[in-house]
């Protein structure tokens, strides 16, 4: 009976750490249980570009439930003022919220992989739709996730956990590379946004809409390092659906119009003054729950230093649009 342990054990070790040499080694291993599917990578390369791919697809489909919703709101016909918003906004943003559940299911199944980011992303929005569900996934995976700006994400980079399995697992070329709560990434291109310079851009009731700027830090197959510059807007509400239980709060698609010259600037070192920026950015118009601009590759770390931003900010519901409009400058922090 021992040796039958020892061979059913080592067995599983060999499932585990076997590596598919193929071209194509970008798919998942199924191992003993589903949570124990790992992304197997010939290299750092392979898996960048798998990420790349996870990303677009998740890109495309947020893009099309996101239009669906603010078109299919805007058509609407408000038969009444509605009074009561902040239950026509429920309603609404749970309608949409199941369509974005259907779209992460869909990816698995597209994938055939759940990574943590597919966790936290289905937390998200099961806060508003399956309390109890959101509240029993977020004790099940706590050592992996976190919160952040009252929103469920990794302990890990975004672009990262979009590989790593529901045991902080991820295969490259052979070796297990498993990922803690000390080491935030593992050797790839894309490492972590730093230096970021965020803050409120508007708000209107519980609707907010947040800016922020800041670097990427990448990294090559040489282990040397290069950064990228962003500027990105998103939105957030604050939903109170039951009295005595704490407030949910849920990504929220709105349009987002920029005006020319909305910028963050960027310096090398010191706190300069906005007038002296090395370069600068635009905040870009689109929809959606966040939109980023992020530019080419530079080899010189800058930081955020001051910016300027004139937009407006829409959300529609029912027929009925709340709008907010900001214009302002802002200082490096």
């Amino acid at each position: 009976m021992e040796v039958k342990k020892k061979f059913l054990l080592g067995f599983i070790c060999l499932v585990l750490l076997s590596c598919g040499n193929e071209e194509d080694s970008a798919q998942p291993i199924s191992s003993v249980t589903q949570e124990l599917k790992i992304m197997d990578f010939a290299s750092t390369e392979n898996m960048q570009n798998k990420i790349d791919e996870i990303i677009k697809l998740k890109e495309e489909k947020e893009r099309i439930t996101s239009n669906n919703f603010i078109t299919a709101n805007k058509s609407s016909i408000n038969k009444k003022d509605s009074k009561n918003n902040n239950e026509v906004l429920i309603n609404k943003l749970k309608q949409y919220h199941l369509e974005v559940l259907n779209d992460i299911y869909q990816l698995r199944k597209q994938i055939n992989f759940i990574s943590i980011k597919s966790i936290a992303d289905e937390i998200n929005s099961l806060k508003l739709i399956n309390p109890e569900k959101a509240n029993e996934l977020e004790k099940r995976y706590k050592e992996f996730l976190i919160e952040d700006n009252h929103l469920t994400t990794t302990i890990y980079d975004d672009r990262i956990a979009n590989v790593v399995n529901l045991q902080g697992m991820v295969l490259i070329n052979g070796e297990v590379k498993k990922i803690d709560k000390l080491s935030k990434n593992i050797t790839g291109k894309y490492l972590r946004d730093e230096a970021i310079n965020s803050g409120v851009a508007a708000s209107l009731g519980d609707l907010t809409v947040y800016y922020a700027a800041g670097r990427e830090v990448h990294e090559n197959d040489l282990g040397v390092k290069f950064f990228r510059y962003y500027t990105q807007l998103y939105a957030i509400t604050k939903l109170i659906i039951n009295p005595i239980l704490p407030p949910v709060f849920a990504p929220v698609p709105v349009t987002y119009n920029v005006n020319p010259g909305s910028i963050a600037g960027f310096v090398q070192t010191g706190s300069a003054p906005f007038s002296d920026y090395a370069f600068s950015y635009d905040y870009i118009s689109g929809f959606g729950p966040s939109i980023r601009n992020t530019g080419g590759k530079m080899n010189t770390p800058y930081k955020p230093a001051g910016g300027k931003l004139s937009a407006t900010f829409s959300l529609t519901i029912d027929g009925v649009e709340k709008t907010m409009v900001c214009d302002f400058k802002y200082l490096e922090k």
